[in-house]
């Protein structure tokens, strides 16, 4: 994988999206290892490039994925190593989560008041999508 010098800016941006639905077969080898070393050049506040990745598949991927969806059902909760949200959140921005939410169960036909399916589009998390 080598970045396309020629590639317009634009083109990447309007090309942008977010997938959360995976083919069942894992990447080929060393594609994720290529795409952590160009994601390290992405900017961060100092330079501090906080991320830390752990990569599972197979095996090890299906136990966390029960585990963390066992611990949804049961209402347990880590706490967070940080605030994933600004507190208080700006009326602007909640406006913004709040209508790409009514987008999102919209598309998918769950109201409101449909906590179960609600529930359910949001355990997917836990089970990554059914990424490989």
């Amino acid at each position: 994988m080598t970045p396309d010098q020629n590639f317009p800016f634009s083109e990447l941006l309007t090309q942008r999206n977010s997938t959360r639905r995976f083919l069942d077969r894992p990447l080929p080898d060393g594609t994720l290892a290529e795409l952590l070393a160009l994601a390290r050049r992405a900017p961060s506040g100092a330079n501090l490039q906080p991320g830390e990745f752990i990569a599972l598949e197979g095996d090890a991927r299906v136990r966390l994925s029960a585990a963390l969806v066992e611990a949804f059902r049961a209402g347990r909760q880590e706490p967070e190593d940080y605030s994933y949200f600004p507190q208080p959140m700006p009326q602007s921005l909640r406006r913004r989560q709040v209508a790409a939410a009514k987008e999102l169960y919209g598309a998918l036909q769950t109201g409101r008041d449909d906590r179960a399916g609600r529930d359910r589009q949001f355990e997917r998390n836990f089970n990554f999508f059914d990424a490989p």
